[in-house]
């Protein structure tokens, strides 16, 4: 059987230390993002044309194009469901199986969330890698998929912990572990679960948007500095829901802003530069930034979901056809 040599790098994302995988020659990660793909019969859309570029430090940015490049470099997808080797049969299996070894199935699940139980048993995933966490230290050479399931999990789990506690931001609860500040691959990694989180992150199913005061899950009666160092004190983390689904009212736009304000104050929560400073260079800086991060964060998820008009958080949009505007009220 043909090998690859040690020096052959990933076919798909032109990754280092790619090795024969299901027909053709990739690296850890991007066999697993196929595998997975394959066997939960994932399907994505690419958002430009089906023209992204794959390499490594961005390979995650567009699913749909890493896949068709799986598939355009050889990648089988006929072969996924025949690599459950278990190190007791590997060494009765025939010639033609993938040569791997007992013991480099044992480093890649501890090291890389890599391994066939990763959605299979997600509670057994989240206790072994809390128990090695303190040990883990190539946070940067994980897949991305498999850490953002992981620490989704535990963002999950920590969700009433965390509220029950006090009003802090999300970051406060350090669910994600620090990044490699000198590897550019790791500071995109860790800002990309970030984000993914605080989007899929919720702790109540009532909508925002049509939230009364008696709710308890928005309020305009805090002060300025005590909702920036609390954000759940103004807004309770209910579904963010960027999706456009109905036009925007004004009854709902201080319910909107709270929402989207608590969500931008999380996300700089999770900026380790920031905590460093002085607490009131922290909210100046905040305070400063804080109507052009919230304009890119809108536009960019507006983006996202090819809106006709831009996203404002559950489910609701004002949209930029003229006639559409002109249903909405105007008060």
């Amino acid at each position: 059987m043909e090998v690859a040599s040690a020096a052959t790098n990933c076919f798909v994302c032109d990754e280092q230390r790619a090795s024969r995988h299901y027909g053709s020659v990739c690296c850890s990660g991007c066999k697993g993002f196929f595998r997975r793909t394959v066997r939960f019969q994932r399907k994505y859309e690419c958002s430009f044309d089906k023209n992204c570029i794959i390499r490594k430090e961005f390979r995650n940015c567009c699913r749909a194009c890493r896949y068709d490049k799986c598939i355009k470099v050889g990648l089988n997808p006929l072969m996924v469901h025949s690599d459950r080797v278990t190190p007791s049969t590997k060494n009765s299996s025939s010639s033609s199986e993938p040569e791997t070894s007992g013991t480099s199935i044992v480093v890649k699940i501890e090291a890389n969330y890599d391994d066939d139980e990763v959605e299979d048993d997600n509670k057994a995933l989240v206790k072994e890698d809390l128990k090695n966490f303190n040990s883990k230290h190539n946070y940067c050479d994980d897949d991305a998929e498999d850490e953002y399931a992981h620490w989704h999990q535990l963002a999950v789990q920590a969700s009433k912990r965390l509220t029950c506690i006090n009003n802090m931001a999300l970051g406060s609860a350090k669910i994600i572990p620090d990044f490699n500040s000198a590897d550019f691959s790791s500071v995109v990694k860790y800002y990309v679960l970030v984000e993914r989180i605080l989007d899929d992150f919720f702790e109540t199913d009532k909508n925002h948007v049509f939230a009364t005061p008696s709710d308890g899950v928005f309020s305009l009666n805090v002060p300025v500095e005590r909702a920036f160092r609390e954000p759940r004190a103004f807004a309770r983390r209910s579904k963010i829901d960027w999706s456009c689904r109905y036009f925007l009212k004004s009854a709902a736009l201080n319910k909107v802003w709270c929402r989207i304000m608590g969500h931008y104050i999380d996300w700089t929560s999770h900026i380790p530069e920031l905590s460093k400073m002085d607490s009131e260079d922290q909210l100046q800086l905040m305070l400063a930034r804080s109507i052009p991060c919230v304009w890119m964060l809108v536009g960019q998820r507006s983006m996202m979901k090819n809106a006709h008009g831009i996203s404002l958080s559950g489910g609701a949009y004002f949209p930029t056809d003229e006639e559409e505007q002109k249903q909405i009220d105007k008060e």
